[in-house]
């Protein structure tokens, strides 16, 4: 108790020791210091306050204990009933107020018991509170580190994904590049090649050419496994849903191989399902090269006994057919232990087989990536000196087309059409060898020809001539073929067909020909029947088309 009266100490330390229930021990601090003191040392449980203090109040005391961190119950006694002192003392923070004259055992012992669980109650709260805020806190600092975490995440990932596109980007300029530089000579090559096979050579020489056309055909082949897979990693390449009859398309693959077949003395089988229907919708393209790649390899790692090409449905409703297709060797098969790695890019199944069969590893790759990005599955069973299978399953639409109505390139045959007379083809090319292949070629058509170097001089050629047909490279030096063809289109009006002949097959390219106003495209090594077709595509056709067959290499 504080207060500057002793007498009043003594009255209510005897009315505390009138209460029965409990014990109280009551201390005795007679100024406003000493009172401050006392509440400073937190030994006590509820402190009594006398409203005079001398000089000062017990409403300045009880607000500077509070100030001080004062958590103890504050009770204001006063001679006084006065109730603006008794809302001063509730607002400065006291727990109770009673005025001495009234005071009683049971009304001191009241408010004692009040104060010091209303004390205990706010202390209760406060800690809750604090535990509260404490949760709040760290859960705010959790939600700020995971909001922190997932913002550097998503940096990175954004990081991580330019630079993947980067990477994709410089990918594709590389190997446009490498496709560019390698198709341009090897055009040359493969296209003299076919052109001196089709002149009288002695024995000798038909082997001496027949070898550089097969080593050129190898290095094509090389090269579009490359860019094929480039597609397929970049998600480019598209897939066809055209009309086409499986069985024919599978005899013709199959008949290509017959040479090597005898050449090794084995036996090629063919199982077909006859309950596959005769025409289905699909891309055959792509399934001549699947087939084509898995046929190539089991002749190549089979040195007897025979291949089973077996193609049975597996299921079929109103709308579509379900086809498995199995290539089935008896060569020197695959470790159990290596067959995880055969699909992935530039693997083979041991480092051995390299040097003994050639290759460079990616045509399962790319078999693996044409049949799943059609939906479908391939699987391998081997065992090491016993064979191998290799099966996939593709999803067809069917269609109710006419055998009739398809027409196959490969089939048909390149025919000159009497019909046209004095053709004029200019031709945009900067190499020396192409030109005087490209000159070989169409004059073999019977076609009248000139050629221009580069895009500037095909533009000061089209100023003074006229063109039935554009032959465009479209790299060059001084002004390339894109810039050429935009010229011709937009400042000289001229819809003459463009024709691009481009050593680089990524979709890249054919979009940017497209973009420039080219009507068509050609790929080096060009193909003559293709070039003739092409070429005719865009003429204007006589009133009557008479033709002839003519034998292309």
């Amino acid at each position: 108790m504080v207060d500057d009266d002793e007498e009043d100490f003594i009255i209510v330390r005897d009315i505390v020791g009138d209460i029965d229930r409990c014990k109280y021990t009551v201390e005795y601090s007679p100024s406003f210091e000493e009172g401050i003191k006392a509440i400073k040392e937190g030994k006590h449980d509820v402190c009594l306050i006398d409203y005079q203090l001398g000089a000062k109040t017990g409403l300045d005391l009880i607000e500077k204990a509070i100030k001080n961190g004062c958590e103890i119950p504050l009770i204001l006694l006063t001679g006084q009933d006065n109730i603006a002192i008794d809302m001063t003392a509730m607002k400065v923070g006291a727990s109770d107020y009673l005025v001495k004259g009234s005071i009683s055992s049971q009304t001191l012992e009241s408010s004692i018991r009040y104060s010091i669980a209303h004390a205990m109650h706010i202390k209760e709260m406060k800690a809750l509170n604090s535990n509260l805020e404490k949760r709040v806190d760290d859960r705010t600092r959790m939600l700020r580190d995971a909001i922190l975490d997932l913002t550097e995440a998503k940096d990175n990932a954004e990081r991580e994904k330019q630079i993947a596109e980067d990477a994709v980007k410089s990918k594709q300029q590389f190997l446009a590049n490498m496709s560019h530089e390698i198709r341009t000579p090897m055009n040359a090559i493969i296209g003299f090649s076919k052109i001196v096979l089709k002149t009288k050579l002695d024995q000798k020489q038909q082997e001496y050419i027949d070898a550089i056309k097969v080593s050129g055909d190898a290095l094509i082949v090389l090269i579009n496994d490359i860019l094929d897979l480039a597609k397929v990693d970049s998600g480019k390449m598209t897939f066809e849903q055209t009309p086409f009859k499986l069985s024919t398309s599978i005899s013709a693959m199959l008949h290509i191989f017959e040479t090597k077949i005898q050449e090794k003395n084995l036996e090629l089988v063919k199982e077909y399902d006859p309950a596959i229907p005769e025409v289905l919708l699909g891309d055959a393209v792509r399934l001549h090269q699947i087939i084509l790649n898995l046929v190539s390899n089991s002749i190549k790692f089979t040195n007897e006994g025979k291949i089973i090409a077996s193609i049975r449905m597996l299921k079929e409703d109103t709308e579509s057919v379900t086809v498995e297709f199995k290539i089935t060797d008896t060569g020197i098969g695959i470790c159990e232990s290596n067959l995880e790695n055969i699909f992935k890019d530039f693997q083979q199944a041991t480092s051995g087989t390299t040097r003994l069969f050639g290759g460079t590893g990616l045509g399962l790759a790319i078999v693996k990536q044409l049949v799943e990005r059609q939906g479908g599955t391939i699987t391998v069973k081997s065992k090491e000196g016993k064979g191998s299978t290799f099966a996939f399953v593709l999803n067809f639409k069917k269609t109710n087309e006419k055998i009739d109505s398809i027409s196959h390139r490969e089939e048909t045959g390149v025919k000159l059409e009497t019909g046209l007379k004095n053709i004029r083809v200019l031709v945009v090319e900067d190499m020396a060898l192409n030109q005087l292949l490209m000159k070989t070629i169409l004059v073999g058509f019977g076609f009248e020809l000139d050629i221009a170097g580069n895009g500037k001089i095909a533009i000061e050629k089209l100023q003074t001539n006229t063109y039935d047909i554009i032959l465009m490279d479209l790299q060059m030096p001084e002004m390339n073929g894109f810039e050429a063809t935009v010229h011709i289109r937009n400042t000289m009006n001229s819809q003459t067909p463009i024709i691009a002949l481009t050593a680089d097959v990524t979709t890249v390219d054919v979009e940017k020909c497209k973009a420039a106003g080219m009507n068509d495209y050609i790929a080096k090594p060009v193909d003559e029947k293709l070039l003739y077709s092409k070429i005719i595509k865009y003429l204007p056709k006589p009133n009557q088309i008479n033709t002839i067959p003519i034998a292309v290499a």
